[in-house]
C-alpha cells in the first residue's frame, strides 16, 4: 500500500476520535450497543480514542453528552460509525466527508443486497471526492483487540426470563489471527471458536457490501501488520479477481492466508448474492486464483479455525514427512489413513532407528509389545514418563518434518501433567508438533487447553490434527511460489500443484482468463 492508503485504512483501527450516529435512549438499539462497547473499552483503558454520541433528539446518554450533528461536535471525528436508518445515512456520511472525517463504518443495511445500488454509487463517489474510506454498508464493522475500537453490535450477555444473566458471546482474546469476512456474524463465530480454546485474534473486519473498502484492501493492510501472524478470510465472491490475487500473493509471501469460500453450488451462490450482493463467479476459477496466490483453502468453518491455530502457532515445515506417536494403536492407524489421504508421507522408521529406540528403552515395560514402524504404538502400558521420553526421542529423528502425538489420557498410566512435561520437550524443538487428545470429559478439555497454552495445537480427533499439520506443510510449499497475476509461465506447471494432484497449465489459464485473472504467456 502507498503511505496514503495505509493512513486511510489506519483511521479505522487507530482513530484519535470516534463519533457514533444512532445512539438512542433504547439500550438495545445497534448504535447504543456500539457506543456502550466503546465507552466500556475507554473505562477499561483499552481504547485511547475520544468517543462522541450523535442523536439530534437527545442531550445525554447515561453519563455521556450527546450531540445533534457532525458540526456540533467538539472536533471533526476521524472515524464515524453509522447505525441510523438507510434514509438518513447518505446525508450523514456527506456531512462527515465534507467536514474532513477520514473513515466511516456503515452498519446500516438495505442497499445493493436488496437491489438498491444507486445509493451505494453515491456513497462511492463521496468517498472518492473527499478522500474518505468507507467500510460497508451492511456490515458488522470491525473489532481491533489492540486499540479497543469495536463497532460490533453484539452483547456479551443476555437476560433470561427469570432475570438471570448468561454469557451469549465469548470476548475475543488478544492474539495474532486477523479475520477478514464478508459475513460479519461468521467472523464473530470464528473469534469465539478460537477464544474457547485459548487462541486470540488481532482483529475482525466485516467488509459487508464493499462500497469502498474491499476484502483485498484489508488483506493488504494486515499483510504488513507486525502483530498479525495469520490471515483467515471468509469469502462469498470476488469483484476484482486480479486485485484479489495480487493482494493475497503479497500477503502469502509474508504470512499464511487461509480462505473459506462459499457459493460453490448454485444454491450457495444465490444465497451469497442476496447476503452481501457478492458476485460469486466460477468456484473453479476462484480455486485456481487461490493456488496462484499461495493461499490455503479450508473446506469448512472447523478447518478454517484449525488451520488458523496451527499456522499462527507452529514453525514452518521443511517437508511432508510425518511421524505419529500414540499409546493406542487404533488412533494411530486413523491418523495414518488421514495423512495418506491429504498427501503427507508416513514413512516407516529405518531399521537402525528402531534398533536405537529399543536399545534406549531396554527394560521398560512397554517396549517388548511396542510397534515402532510408524505409527509408533507404545501400547496402553506406557507411563507418562515413558511417553515423554519417547516424544523427545521421536523429535530427534532426522527422517521426519512433522510430528503428531496422541497421548490417550484414559489409560491408567497417563497423568494430567503430561501436557506440561511434553510441553517442555517440544519447546526445545523447531519441528511443527500437534497433539490429539481424544474425549469429551473435563479432563480431556483441560489437557487440550494446557497444550494449546504452551504453543502446541491440540485437537479432539486424529483427522483434525493431521489436516492442521498438512496446512503447515502446504503453506511452506506455496509461499515459495505465491505470485501476482502477471503472466502464467507454461514451463512451470508444477507451480500450480495441489494437495490432490497437479492442475495442468492450460486448465489454470482457461479458468483464470474466464474470471479476468492473469493471461497466459
Amino acid at each position: 500500500m502507498t503511505p496514503e492508503e495505509v493512513r486511510g485504512m489506519k483511521s479505522f483501527f487507530e482513530p484519535k476520535s470516534i463519533a457514533v450516529a444512532g445512539v438512542s435512549a433504547d439500550p438495545d438499539k445497534l448504535g447504543s450497543i456500539i457506543f456502550a462497547n466503546l465507552v466500556a473499552n475507554l473505562k477499561r483503558g483499552i481504547l485511547k480514542s475520544r468517543v462522541y454520541a450523535l442523536n439530534p433528539g437527545l442531550e445525554r446518554v447515561g453519563d455521556q453528552p450527546c450531540y445533534p450533528s457532525i458540526g456540533s461536535l467538539p472536533e471533526v471525528p476521524e472515524l464515524l460509525i453509522v447505525a441510523v436508518p438507510e434514509s438518513a445515512t447518505l446525508g450523514l456520511v456527506r456531512a462527515a466527508a465534507e467536514a474532513g472525517a477520514k473513515a466511516a463504518v456503515i452498519v446500516t443495511s438495505g442497499y445493493a443486497e436488496v437491489g438498491r445500488s444507486k445509493l451505494e454509487d453515491e456513497m462511492r463517489n463521496l468517498a472518492a471526492k473527499h478522500g474518505m474510506r468507507i467500510l460497508g454498508p451492511n456490515t458488522i464493522g470491525l473489532l481491533d483487540t489492540r486499540s479497543g475500537v469495536n463497532s460490533l453490535f453484539l452483547r456479551p450477555t443476555k437476560t433470561l426470563p427469570d432475570g438471570s444473566q448468561v454469557v451469549s458471546m465469548l470476548e475475543p482474546l488478544v492474539g495474532g489471527v486477523a479475520i477478514v469476512t464478508q459475513s460479519g456474524y461468521l467472523g464473530e463465530v470464528i473469534s469465539e471458536e478460537l477464544a474457547s480454546i485459548g487462541v486470540g485474534i488481532r482483529a475482525l473486519v466485516g467488509t459487508g457490501n464493499q462500497v469502498d473498502v474491499s476484502v483485498e484492501d484489508v488483506i493488504r493492510y494486515f499483510a504488513d501488520d507486525p502483530h498479525t501472524k495469520v490471515l483467515v478470510v471468509y469469502l462469498e465472491g470476488l469483484r476484482d479477481g486480479r486485485g484479489f490475487v495480487k493482494s493475497t500473493a503479497y500477503a502469502s509471501r509474508r504470512k499464511p492466508v487461509v480462505i473459506l469460500k462459499v457459493g460453490k453450488t448454485a444454491v450457495g451462490a444465490r444465497a451469497a448474492l442476496t447476503h452481501t450482493a457478492s458476485l460469486v463467479g466460477s468456484y473453479e476459477a476462484c480455486r485456481a486464483a487461490f493456488r496462484q496466490a499461495g493461499a490455503i483453502e479450508a473446506g469448512s468453518v472447523q478447518e478454517l479455525v484449525d488451520y488458523a491455530v496451527s499456522l499462527s502457532t507452529l514453525p514452518r515445515a521443511r517437508g511432508r514427512r510425518l511421524v505419529i506417536l500414540a499409546n493406542a494403536g487404533g488412533m494411530g492407524a486413523i491418523a495414518a489413513d488421514e495423512a495418506e489421504r491429504v498427501g503427507l508421507r508416513v514413512d516407516r522408521l529405518r531399521a537402525e532407528d528402531q534398533r536405537g529406540l529399543r536399545s534406549e528403552f531396554r527394560g521398560a515395560g512397554f517396549i517388548s509389545n511396542a510397534a515402532l514402524g510408524n505409527p509408533i504404538d507404545l501400547t496402553a502400558s506406557a507411563t507418562t514418563g515413558e511417553f515423554v521420553r519417547m516424544s523427545e526421542s521421536v523429535l530427534h529423528l532426522r527422517g521426519y518434518d512433522l510430528v503428531l502425538e496422541i497421548p490417550t489420557h484414559q489409560t491408567p498410566a497417563i497423568d494430567y501433567d503430561i501436557a506440561a512435561r511434553i510441553g517442555e520437550v517440544v519447546s526445545k524443538s523447531k519441528k511443527p508438533v500437534c497433539m490429539c487428545v481424544i474425549g469429551n470429559t473435563d479432563l480431556a478439555a483441560r489437557i487440550r487447553k494446557e497444550f494449546t497454552a504452551r504453543g502446541i495445537p491440540s485437537f479432539p480427533t486424529p483427522e483434525r490434527a493431521v489436516r492442521a499439520l498438512e496446512a503447515v506443510a502446504a503453506y511452506a510449499e506455496r509461499r515459495k511460489w505465491a505470485r501476482e497475476p502477471t503472466v502464467l509461465r507454461k514451463k512451470t506447471p508444477e507451480r500450480f500443484s495441489l494437495m490432490k494432484g497437479p492442475l495442468h497449465h492450460a486448465e489454470v489459464s482457461r479458468l483464470l482468463r474466464s474470471y479476468g485473472i492473469g493471461e497466459p504467456e
